[in-house]
């Protein structure tokens, strides 16, 4: 701790955004992974990769100017928690879904935190860090609209592309097929109304009568009697 609180809390600042962008390239290293069959996706989380790799350079500037260094435990702990994210996106169905969601909800949370930093460097009296944070800050909020403008329409393709992969799971009841057993056998299938006046006949027919011969009174012959 020092005697200016405002360089503190931007020294603060810059080690959790370098932990931010340490978790970001651990999942977007697991992402692209696991995204061979989304080649157009693929591509562009590359280049997202690359564009973090250079923040991160550009904050172990900042925390140098300041006479400071990344916190190697708050870089370990995001750089797991990246890991622990990317496993359980992996065990779901819609995996594709859940990483363009969690991509986009990062890139605001980016984005409103590097503004901050700008605004703490100012109260710090860093001025000479102004510049490379403002470059990180447009850097995160022009991809940021490039990813809110469209983020609709690739969501929506995201979901058809993903539904039109899945393996077509049959519903219910073969109907052609029970049409073609009971077919078969020459009988009609029996309904449940039938089944219910079945056991209904059999609760009323006298000891020891034959089944085949019996005829309830109150319902319509069987078995032609």
């Amino acid at each position: 701790m020092t005697m200016n609180p405002a360089r503190d809390l931007l020294v603060t600042g810059l080690r959790n955004a370098h932990g931010t962008e340490v978790q970001a390239r651990g999942l977007m290293e697991r992402q692209c992974d696991r995204l061979g069959d989304y080649p157009a996706v693929q591509t562009k989380l590359r280049q997202h990769l690359a564009e973090t790799i250079q923040q991160l350079r550009r904050f172990e500037q900042c925390l140098a100017a300041c006479g400071e260094t990344a916190s190697a435990i708050k870089d370990t702990l995001m750089s797991a928690l990246a890991n622990l994210t990317a496993i359980g996106h992996a065990a779901a169905e819609d995996e594709i879904l859940k990483n363009a969601f969690a991509n986009q909800a990062f890139e605001n949370y980016e984005i409103a935190a590097y503004k901050s930093l700008l605004t703490l460097c100012e109260q710090a009296g860093m001025a000479g860090l102004q510049e490379p944070l403002a470059a990180i800050a447009r850097g995160r909020t022009a991809h940021g609209r490039l990813v809110r403008r469209p983020c609709r329409r690739s969501h929506a393709e995201l979901s058809r592309e993903k539904i039109s992969r899945a393996p077509q799971r049959g519903v219910g009841i073969d109907v052609t097929a029970s049409a073609a057993a009971s077919g078969s056998s020459g009988k009609r299938p029996m309904r449940l109304s039938d089944r219910a006046r079945d056991k209904a006949d059999r609760c009323s027919m006298p000891v020891g009568q034959d089944a085949g011969s019996y005829r309830n009174p109150s319902g319509p012959p069987r078995n032609g009697n």
